[in-house]
């Protein structure tokens, strides 16, 4: 929900600052105060329904969980491990 997301204005602020950046937040559980500007969708985040550019890195970021899915699915759509970037919120870490 809104309330785990951390520094959602300045993601947007800088996603926003990048010529061809762009970001897609979802959230899996959305609260009933959360307001529709904080994320894009409810749900899971399904990356076959993105448009991913061929040549464009990938930032992933979150709980081992989710992180460990999405690199799977970047790695199933045939995205280089070089083009996959992750870190762990929490202990520890997930390889690419």
């Amino acid at each position: 929900d809104a309330g785990a997301q951390a520094f959602a204005p300045r993601v947007r602020q800088l996603v926003g600052s990048l010529p061809d950046g762009s970001a897609w937040i979802v959230h899996e559980e959305v609260g009933a105060t959360d307001e529709a500007a904080v994320h894009d969708a409810p749900g899971q985040l399904d990356l076959s329904k993105q448009a991913l550019p061929a040549n464009a890195d990938h930032y992933v970021c979150g709980p081992r969980g989710f992180m460990a899915a999405q690199i799977a699915a970047l790695r199933a759509l045939g995205v280089p491990q070089e083009r996959i970037h992750a870190e762990a919120f929490g202990t520890g870490g997930v390889a690419a």
